[in-house]
């Protein structure tokens, strides 16, 4: 079966994320879905990523937490098709008529190239949109309105992000190895330690996804 849909738990006063699925007692940010898709989006499975996230959006809404930001991690994500990136401009539109904002975060180079070719960076999500890390997009690009997609000044370079070079193969070039031949996934993150008691005292689980 495929992967369940993504759900984001945050330990505050740490810049560690973690799968949810593995830790989920921790805090969670209101309003904000965090997620990860652990491969390319092409033809293929562009619209199952497109479906999870949107199945995600209405959970969230279904237990009164309205979404107003999806932050998505693109470490994973080294490459998208045409196909794939006309299913992720028709979700960005859709995400934007209900006033929720679409916000990037650890893109590689390829992938960033690719939406600039397409004319989905400039159109559709915009440079003051993209940040370098999930902490940096979670304290800055989540704590704001949505923003209408342009292209960042001199002055803001520091806050909006370049991109990941393709040949760190290290999760926003801070540790997490990712593998070639990974599953397709679609992952919620959570942020920080997990508790006392989760896996052994708080040791990470064999094969977890860390940054």
């Amino acid at each position: 079966p495929p992967p369940p849909p993504p759900h984001t738990h945050t330990h505050s006063g740490t810049d560690i994320f973690r799968d949810v699925t593995r830790y989920p007692t921790a805090e969670v940010p209101p309003h904000v879905l965090i997620c990860r898709f652990d491969a390319p989006l092409h033809f293929a499975n562009a619209e199952f990523f497109a479906s999870s996230l949107r199945k995600r959006l209405r959970v969230m809404a279904a237990q009164g937490d309205e979404p107003t930001h999806v932050l998505m991690d693109c470490s994973s994500i080294h490459t998208i098709d045409a196909s794939a990136n006309q299913v992720l401009r028709n979700l960005i539109s859709e995400l934007h008529k209900n006033d929720v904002a679409f916000i990037l975060t650890n893109t590689r180079a390829h992938f960033r190239e690719s939406l600039a070719k397409f004319g989905t960076l400039d159109a559709f999500i915009g440079e003051n949109n993209m940040f370098l890390s999930l902490l940096d997009a979670l304290e800055n690009g989540c704590s704001r309105p949505r923003q209408p997609p342009r292209k960042t000044t001199p002055d803001e370079s520091d806050e909006s992000a370049t991109s990941i070079d393709d040949g760190d193969r290290s999760e926003g070039g801070r540790g997490r190895h990712v593998d070639e031949d990974e599953d397709e996934e679609f992952t919620g993150l959570e942020r920080g330690r997990p508790s006392t008691g989760n896996n052994g005292g708080g040791a990470p689980a064999p094969g977890e996804r860390t940054q």
